[in-house]
């Protein structure tokens, strides 16, 4: 009995010996999913970096839509406290008058479906103007009384 014991002790010592590392195929496997995995998440972390530029440029347009806005309520059409009445908004790559019935777009534009969701101001019934697949155009325009409203194109 104790010799079989002892054989079973030196067994399982060895059995512990032989399994301290990973397979090939175990490292071939796991290799295979990390790679799977950056496949499908890669896409979705370079839109992320262009519907973030695309956002920053809208609110840069939103910001001399509401410039202008204030120009028009003001009733001032030459200039808006000290700026000239025509302000390049270049991160657009185009410029605006900033008065009433001023029409601020992006001149280059977006690639289409990479600024699915993003707002492009309300309509004027106010309901939120979301890009869909096809939006590429941004446009706000300002009416008389000061109002700004957005729509795709």
């Amino acid at each position: 009995m104790t010799s079989l014991r002892t054989k079973l002790k030196l067994h399982l010592l060895q059995a512990k010996r032989k399994q301290s590392g990973f397979t090939l195929v175990e490292l071939m496997i796991v290799i295979v999913i990390v790679g799977i995995l950056s496949a499908t998440a890669l896409p979705n972390f370079l839109n992320t970096r262009s519907k973030a530029e695309a956002g920053s440029l809208i609110g840069t347009m939103t910001g001399f839509a509401k410039e202008c806005a204030t120009n028009a309520i003001m009733g001032d059409t030459s200039s808006l406290s000290g700026l000239p009445s025509t302000i390049t908004v270049t991160a657009a790559g185009g410029g605006t008058v900033c008065s009433a019935g001023a029409t601020i777009a992006n001149t280059t534009a977006f690639t289409a479906g990479e600024v699915v969701g993003l707002r492009c101001g309300v309509n004027s019934s106010g309901a939120a103007q979301q890009a869909v697949a096809a939006s590429t155009t941004c446009t706000l325009t300002v009416d008389e009384d000061g109002g700004i409203t957005g729509a795709w194109s």
